[in-house]
């Protein structure tokens, strides 16, 4: 599973672990229904309808990559790598 997709996960179980519908508030004795609280519950579970496959997260990618390459083109230089790879090195 992706870092995304693990994320998104994690908000999903939040979401449906802490309130039932929007307007029945948190169900967590000591926590008060709050407007906030509330809103912040309903996006959290709005995130289930956005979780993606690794599959689709690569594609993504790809595809961004592909335009901000064809935008800007690529630098082929080596004084430009070797600084870029000092700077923010792979790991």
């Amino acid at each position: 599973m992706s870092r995304t997709a693990a994320i998104l996960t994690a908000a999903a179980v939040l979401a449906g672990g802490l309130c039932a519908p929007a307007s029945a508030g948190p169900q967590i004795p000591g926590i008060p229904k709050s407007k906030q609280l509330t809103e912040i519950m309903k996006r959290a579970s709005q995130l289930r309808d956005l979780v993606i496959t690794e599959e689709e997260e690569i594609k993504l990618g790809a595809d961004v990559s592909e335009r901000v390459r064809g935008r800007y083109g690529v630098v082929q230089d080596a004084a430009v790598h070797r600084y870029v790879t000092l700077v923010a090195p792979c790991s």
